[in-house]
């Protein structure tokens, strides 16, 4: 291409060349007194030596304008040649586009087995940017929608702050009352029969397998989001917090950066359902089991049976070792 550049850059230094000699050359005096003359004379001037150099080099020139014309024209054709030969190699099973995205989709549905993804053409970049302005108004409303949420979780938090310091104050006096009666010397005690019994309404009942419960800390889990699996049935780029994208959850047992087995599922996003319905293939295949094919009708995405995958030894990444299996509805 460098070499390309440079051989345009000489055409355009020759043209501009070429086109200055001429003008100076059609307003030299000799050439300007043979326009002038006329009669019997005229023919003898035009086939003076000096005339006729004068009419070569401007032939000479025009030959050289146009030779550089043509160089720059096959220069332009040749850079389009080389733009469309370097599309081709990066997507070798890339096909001209014939009507819509749905229409192809529907003529050759993506099948169950690893077809490949090929890329979207040129004719249905209207309705790419179509999808995308779609997606961030979604995206706006769902984010009015979370800043809604996050300001009834947070009355709602106030509301149980609130209700924990009335439920501790009206708990106060009653804690003080069972205080004094443990700590008096002689319990509660009801007579029967002349025998001192202690009574069991003084004291309350504990269920130990209640309790044990209760003393027993529950261990830790962090729950991490994956929009599109690997190929080779991996998860990484995970997050914490649900994107708009997300379509899988990942639960770790423990900490984060120390756990090493995870609970596979699905997250409830049904704009990403219908993406993956569209395109089992990159979504479903590497990490899903399946009976049949996703029909046309399908919407939404159930879990049959949760999968499970195992941390990599570059810690970064999730291996699927027990594929999740799902249906259609």
């Amino acid at each position: 291409m460098e070499a390309v550049q440079a051989a345009k850059g000489n055409c355009k230094s020759f043209l501009g060349a070429a086109l200055v000699v001429q003008v100076v050359l059609l307003s030299s005096p000799p050439y300007a007194s043979c326009q002038e003359s006329s009669g019997a004379g005229a023919g003898n001037d035009w086939m003076s030596p000096s005339h006729l150099l004068i009419a070569s080099i401007i032939v000479i020139t025009f030959i050289i304008m146009i030779t550089c014309v043509a160089l720059w024209s096959l220069f332009e054709i040749f850079k389009i040649w080389r733009v469309i030969d370097e599309r081709s190699k990066r997507f070798p099973n890339s096909e001209p586009s014939a009507g819509t995205a749905q229409q192809r989709f529907v003529a050759n549905p993506p099948m169950k087995g690893g077809e490949s993804i090929r890329p979207i053409g040129l004719a249905d970049a209207g309705g790419l940017r179509n999808k995308v302005d779609e997606l961030d108004r979604k995206l706006e409303d769902l984010n009015s929608r979370f800043d809604h949420m996050g300001h009834n979780l947070s009355q709602v938090q106030n509301d149980i702050a609130a209700s924990k310091k009335q439920t501790a104050t009206q708990a106060l006096p009653n804690a003080e009352k069972i205080r004094e009666e443990t700590d008096s010397p002689t319990p509660i005690f009801r007579r029967h029969f002349g025998v001192l019994d202690v009574s069991p309404d003084s004291y309350p009942v504990v269920d130990p397998i209640a309790q044990s419960r209760l003393s027993t800390p529950r261990a830790p889990f962090v729950i991490l989001y994956a929009s599109l699996p690997e190929r080779d049935g991996t998860f990484k780029n995970l997050t914490e917090k649900q994107e708009w994208d997300s379509l899988y959850t990942l639960r770790l047992e423990g900490d984060a950066s120390t756990a090493t087995f995870a609970r596979v599922d699905m997250c409830s996003n049904p704009e990403q359902f219908k993406t993956a319905i569209g395109a089992p293939a990159l979504y479903l295949n590497p990490v899903c089991d399946y009976n049949a094919n996703p029909p046309s009708t399908a919407l939404e995405i159930v879990v049959t049976h949760s999968g499970s995958a195992e941390r990599k030894s570059d810690g970064e990444r999730w291996k699927i070792r027990e594929k999740l299996r799902i249906d259609f509805r």
